[in-house]
């Protein structure tokens, strides 16, 4: 930050004028709170996007952060528009930790973009992501809306590896199968049509709410939105830290939606519902699901 500041030391401010009329095909949407260790390396990944005749701004919700987020963004704006034209946009909440879906949101909001480009702050775009999702999902069958994923890099190196081999091999089948298990492709690689928001609208914004996941089952819900990966190469670093935000969601929370949506996509639409099924092995979370269950569908030998 300190050497792209020093560059342009010389260069004037562009006028917010400059900004008005221009076309912006891809919005990235960041939620930030308390990230200062991290958003320099996430937004300089940003500012190294290899771009061929796209458009995009960054559109960052700053949750009111405790600590110099706030002032490290303002620093950033100044260097996107005086050194690539683009616009980098900030809002805040007006509570503190307001939550993940309320400042996306609040992003989303402030968006001038025909696609969006979910980034978290902790993470790091590969320089080709951009481009690449975009040429990927103008190469789909343009009759339906896409939300489109990618496989990850970890960092630090092997961290969660069980977890990271599982979600960056499964294919276009899998990510719907095994979508009662986990969100089978993570929120940070997400790139899709703002026209999704008329067909389902926009994130949860309860706090200790699988905010990701939620949304996920509801574009499932339409038939007009397919859920795909682009898996030629990684597009992201996603990082793994004590402090991210989805460990503060209890398990409980997790099963829960998780079972309602197994009720409401399988149970309620195929014969499981009406000739019952089996749980295989009531240990801990075979006892939530079963917990968890609507009483139309519980029964004990």
């Amino acid at each position: 930050r300190n050497k792209l500041l020093t560059s342009i030391s010389s260069l004037k401010q562009l006028d917010d004028n400059e900004f008005k009329d221009k076309k912006i095909d891809i919005s990235i949407i960041i939620p930030v709170y308390n990230a200062n260790l991290y958003m320099d390396h996430c937004l300089y990944s940003i500012f190294q996007q290899e771009t061929n005749n796209i458009t995009y701004e960054i559109c960052c919700c700053d949750d009111n952060s405790t600590d110099n987020s706030y002032e490290i963004l303002k620093v950033w704006q100044y260097i996107f528009a005086t050194l690539k034209h683009i616009s980098l946009h900030i809002c805040q909440t007006k509570v503190s930790g307001s939550g993940c879906g309320y400042a996306r949101n609040k992003a989303i909001s402030i968006s001038q973009g025909q696609y969006l480009c979910l980034q978290d702050i902790d993470d790091v775009m590969y320089p080709y992501r951009l481009q690449e999702q975009y040429n990927y999902y103008h190469s789909l069958d343009q009759d339906y809306y896409y939300l489109i994923g990618s496989n990850f890099t970890r960092i630090p190196k092997n961290s969660t590896s069980r977890y990271s081999n599982w979600l960056n091999n499964l294919d276009n089948n899998q990510i719907i199968l095994q979508r009662f298990k986990e969100c089978t492709i993570i929120a940070p690689t997400w790139f899709y049509s703002k026209e999704i928001i008329n067909k389902i609208g926009l994130f949860k914004e309860a706090l200790n709410c699988p905010e990701d996941l939620d949304y996920l089952y509801r574009c499932i819900e339409h038939e007009d939105i397919k859920i795909v990966k682009y898996s030629k190469k990684p597009l992201i670093y996603y990082r793994y830290h004590p402090l991210q935000q989805s460990y503060k969601i209890s398990r409980q929370v997790l099963i829960q939606l998780r079972v309602q949506a197994f009720e409401k996509q399988i149970l309620k639409k195929t014969n499981w519902g009406k000739n019952g099924f089996t749980i295989w092995g009531a240990g801990r979370d075979g006892k939530l699901v079963y917990k968890y269950l609507s009483n139309t569908f519980k029964m004990k030998e």
